[in-house]
């Protein structure tokens, strides 16, 4: 789930919670911690998972931020490579 903000002025990080089905319900299995998350997509690539996130939003026009890549290392995703973008909103 792709958190925005917490609401308070001028605090924009926040955790993004990955869930994992379970066999009955899904349950919160990781979280990542991000800035203003607005979409997460899921690629596969020469086998291995990839959980990309685009960090959205306002920002003043000489600042940038990295969107990131995670890889599924067999238990958890980890960071596996920063894309520096300004105001991404999602991924195609």
């Amino acid at each position: 789930v792709a958190h925005w903000h917490r609401g308070a002025v001028d605090d924009d990080s926040i955790a993004s919670i990955i869930y994992r089905w379970t066999g009955a319900s899904f349950a919160e299995f990781q979280h990542i911690s991000n800035y203003r998350a607005s979409a997460w997509e899921h690629f596969e690539m020469d086998g291995s998972h990839y959980l990309v996130v685009a960090h959205g939003g306002y920002l003043e026009p000489d600042n940038h931020m990295s969107s990131k890549i995670y890889r599924w290392t067999g238990s958890d995703f980890t960071e596996f490579q920063e894309i520096t973008m300004h105001q991404t909103s999602h991924w195609h």
